[in-house]
């Protein structure tokens, strides 16, 4: 009877030791299915703070681009150009133009162009105040006003050659 009871005593103890490394086990694996239930949870609120980021400031992103030439309004911002002379009274001319790679970075490109425009010295500086408050950010980086030459018909006449630059997207 003491060996029954012995074998049963450690047949239990077996099954104890079973269980307890059946718990363990399942101790461990729950551990790790919670570790990654709080990654995931985590993923989800980095994700929630980018959605809500994007929306937030969707409007300011919507601005900023609208200060650039459009990528396809290159020949819509030479027209309004054209048109900006001809509001201010004066014949204006595109003389050069050139587009180039902002950076490799970015997703610009950076445009830089010659008019020259013909009227009276008044019409010529509206025209270069026009010019500055465009909606689309251009920098004139030179203007150079002279009377016209010698040997033309309207003395009254100035000319203005005109350098700029303005970032359009790529």
């Amino acid at each position: 009877q003491f060996f029954l009871a012995l074998s049963v005593g450690i047949a239990s103890l077996g099954l104890l030791m079973g269980e307890l490394w059946l718990i363990h086990g399942g101790r461990a694996r729950l551990a790790l299915a919670l570790e990654d239930m709080a990654a995931l949870a985590s993923e989800r609120t980095a994700l929630d703070a980018t959605r809500s980021l994007a929306e937030r400031t969707a409007r300011d992103r919507a601005a900023v681009h609208e200060r650039f030439i459009p990528s396809d309004g290159l020949v819509a911002f030479l027209k309004r150009l054209e048109g900006l002379g001809k509001h201010a009274e004066t014949a204006l001319s595109v003389e050069t133009l050139s587009a180039d790679s902002a950076s490799p970075d970015t997703p610009l490109e950076e445009v830089a162009l010659r008019f020259t425009a013909t009227g009276e010295f008044r019409n010529l500086v509206h025209l270069l105040a026009l010019v500055g408050s465009l909606p689309t950010a251009v920098t004139i980086t030179s203007a150079r006003l002279e009377t016209a030459p010698a040997g033309e018909e309207d003395v009254s006449l100035w000319r203005a050659t005109v350098f700029l630059r303005a970032l359009k997207s790529a």
